[in-house]
Order: C-alpha cells, then structure tokens, then sequence
C-alpha cells in the first residue's frame, strides 16, 4: 500500500500521551489493555507503511473500530490540501480520542486524524498526521468535531452545550487545523487561541447574533471548503481569509439593524457615516483586537501578504450587509454565465466575488439547515427582530418591517424569506458549489413545505 511512515515527533508525543492515560485508574481493565496495545502499535507503524491486523489483538481493534462507524462518509482530498478529508461512502478515517490529564480534571485531547486511513484491514496509509487539541470536556464534542464538514449532521447548538458556551472557538480552531493552516501560514496555535477566545467574548448575548450563529457560519463555510471542489483551487491565504471572515463577521453586533443605528442617531452610526454601519465595526473591533499583545495571529506573513489578507476580510465581512444582496447575486450570476465554473480561470476581483458570496450564503443559510435547528434559528431571529420592534415603538419610531409582533405572521415572513431570498441565493451558488448548495435546497424545499402548511393554519 502506498504511503510513509508516520514520523517519529508525532508518535513519541502521542504514545506518552497514550502511557499517561493508561496510568489512570479511571479506566477500566479492558480499556487500559486496548491502550497498551495501541502503544505498541503506533511503535511499530513508525517501521513500515503496512500494519497487519494481527498486530492488534480483538481487543485492541475493537477499541480502534468503535470509533470508525460514525466516520465512514469521508475520502481523502489531494496531497496538496494537507491529506483532509470530506464527506462521501469511500474509506474511514481513524479518530484517537485519548484523555489527558491536567491540573487535576480530565479534559479530552482530540487527534482528528485527517490524513490517517484506516479500512477495514487496518492496513495503513498516510501522506502525513495532522492533530489538532481541543480543550474540551466530554467525548461527546469530539464526536461532533468530527461531523465538522457535514451539512446535515453537525449541531452547533449541541456544540456550544458541549463546549460550555465555546462554539466559536472549537469550530474556528477545528477548521484552521482540519485545512492544515497552522503549519502553512507558519499560525502559532497558541495566539490564534487567544485570539478567537478574544473574539468570542466580545460577542454579546444577543438572542440570534452572537457567538453560536458566528459559529453556525463558520461551519457552513467549512461545508464547502470540504464537500466542493472549486475549494481545492483556492490559495491557501484566500481559505484562512474566508475562515477569519466568518468566525468576526458579527463580533461586537448590538443586536438591531443598521437602519435603526442610523435613526437613532448612534455613535456608531456617525462614525461611519451610515454606510455598512454593523459591518464597518465588526471589522475595526477585530482588527483591533488583532493587535491585542498575544493576538499576533498573522506575524509570518509578508506586508504584501497581509495587506491581501485584510483586504479580502474587509471585503467579505462588507458584502454580508443584507442592503448589498440584490447587487453580490446578480454579479455573482452573471460572472458564473460568462466565465464557467472553473475559478482557475476568473481573475482577482472575480475570484473575490465568489469568496464574498460563499461567505454571504453561509451567513443566510441557516433557513436551509435541518429544520429542527432551522425552527431554533427562526425562533431566535423572531426574537430579535421583535426586540428591535419593541424599542423602536417605546421612542415613538415607526417599527421596522418584520420587527412588529402585533402585526408580523411568521410562516409568511419565514415562507417569502425562503422564496425570495435563501432560495435564489443557494440556486446561484450551485454552479460553484453543487455537492454543498444541493444540500441545502433540499432542506430548503423541506422548510418551503414545513411553513406552507403553517400558513394554511392562520
């Protein structure tokens, strides 16, 4: 079987890992034996590129085996994406879930193995490992972790309870080491920790924008990083840029419009001149942040680099103003019409149109989700919008469309929502990203019937 040998830095780390949960009388017997047998396994993948099953005893495989079953949609990407792995019924990929213990709690130590194969011989192969530790609590987020790429599967709500309040921080991190951007823009983990935990709680509670729905964009981002092959073709600084984007595109959001910011005259209206206003200052609060001592995320790359990087981020976090809409799909659509499929071939500013409409979509999609999670993510917006309602009258304003509860009918809101808007958007980007976007109008079509029904009942 083809492939290299899994070098020796990161098995000597793994197997002492290993070594130190054996040690842990939390374990019971027939796990500590499993362990000890995956020890001397990765001792001896280090000799050769082939490891027979009989290297392991039943024991030992049926600890590797439990955790493949819920892993089995993935195949590998091309050797120059890092070895990741997406979503379709090829090969399973191995996860270690291993715990780790420190300053007396046991926290789990996630290796997601995206470059690592196992079948069902459990014969191996790897172009190289990649790890990734995330500071959490239970095997349960680990789990879910792992569903990053799955559009249908992954729960951010379970993974904000899981997380204790830290979705943003483990999907942000999860995708940067899922594409193997640590290593490639030189990102010591460490500062970029620090820096998305910054950025996380300068989210505030708000009942739809906040840390869970920069989150939720987040992961739909990586959807199509993974599942579409027009992502395959991106730079690697266009990806950390699209990942960045999203994970601040709403930071710091009050949690009303930029019409009411305006009419009411607010600081930050003024400071920006009425323009984008919530976006204007999602991007100077990160870039602010940014440059918070221990936030130097992006120290390795090159002037020119980052002068890239910032402005394709401002760009993208810019064109996720609703009031742009109309005019991102129609150039989107007609750029698609006239150049193909095949970003290869558009130019810069082109290439950063379509970057600027994934973005754009994964910030509307949460309509097109499962509708059990697309009904919590109605609720919360509802809420909000009648929040803003709610002020807007107190201070004898004229109440904002779909913000007055006395007179908005949600199925129909939610029904024109999803006709108008969502769905023409996911319909457009389908020529770009045809495996993601045709999830999404699937579950659109659920939703379109779901609120039908609600407005046959009115």
């Amino acid at each position: 079987m083809d492939g290299s040998p899994l070098h020796r830095e990161i098995l000597a780390p793994s197997i002492e890992v290993l070594n130190r949960i054996q040690a842990d009388n939390q374990l019971s017997e027939s796990e500590q034996y499993a362990v000890s047998h995956l020890c001397n396994w990765l001792e001896e993948v280090d000799e050769a590129d082939e490891i027979d099953d009989k290297t392991l005893d039943e024991s030992a495989l049926s600890y590797l085996k439990s955790y493949r079953e819920s892993y089995s949609r993935r195949k590998p990407y091309p050797a120059d994406r890092g070895g990741v792995v997406g979503p379709t019924p090829r090969v399973k990929p191995a996860l270690l879930s291993v715990f780790d213990l420190r300053k007396t709690r046991t926290k789990l130590l996630v290796f997601v193995v995206f470059s690592l194969q196992l079948p069902q011989s459990l014969c191996l192969q790897t172009t190289s490992l990649r790890t990734c530790s995330l500071d959490v609590t239970t095997p349960h987020l680990a789990e879910e972790v792992l569903q990053i790429d799955n559009w249908n599967r992954f729960d951010v709500f379970q993974v904000g309870n899981l997380s204790k309040g830290k979705p943003l921080e483990t999907v942000t991190l999860a995708l940067f080491t899922r594409h193997d951007l640590l290593e490639k823009l030189k990102i010591p983990y460490d500062r970029l920790q620090h820096f998305v935990r910054d950025i996380e709680r300068a989210y505030n509670s708000n009942p739809y924008h906040n840390n869970i729905h920069a989150a939720d964009v987040t992961q739909t981002l990586g959807c199509f990083l993974a599942n579409d092959d027009f992502a395959q073709k991106l730079t690697d600084l266009e990806v950390a840029a699209m990942i960045f984007a999203t994970c601040i595109h709403d930071v710091g959001h009050p949690g009303v419009s930029n019409d009411f910011l305006v009419n009411t005259k607010n600081e930050t209206a003024l400071v920006y001149n009425d323009v984008s206003v919530n976006e204007n200052m999602h991007l100077a609060t990160a870039f602010k942040i940014l440059r918070r001592p221990g936030n130097e995320v992006w120290e390795h790359l090159s002037p020119e680099q980052f002068r890239f990087f910032r402005r394709t981020v401002i760009q993208i976090v810019l064109a996720t103003d609703m009031a742009g809409h109309s005019e991102l799909l129609q150039a989107f659509t007609a750029n698609l019409k006239l150049l193909g499929p095949d970003i290869e071939a558009w130019g810069a500013d082109q290439r950063n149109l379509a970057l600027r409409m994934c973005v754009h979509c994964a910030d509307i999609a949460n309509p097109a989700k499962p509708l059990p999670l697309a009904l919590q993510w109605t609720q919360r917006v509802v809420t909000e919008f009648f929040n803003q309602g709610d002020s807007e009258r107190k201070r004898g304003m004229p109440v904002s469309a779909l913000c007055d509860r006395e007179k908005v009918e949600v199925p129909k809101s939610q029904l024109a929502f999803l006709t108008y808007v969502v769905k023409p958007t996911f319909e457009a980007l389908k020529g770009l990203a045809p495996v993601t976007a045709g999830y999404a109008l699937d579950n659109i079509d659920t939703a379109v019937r779901h609120w039908e029904q609600q407005v046959e009942r009115l």
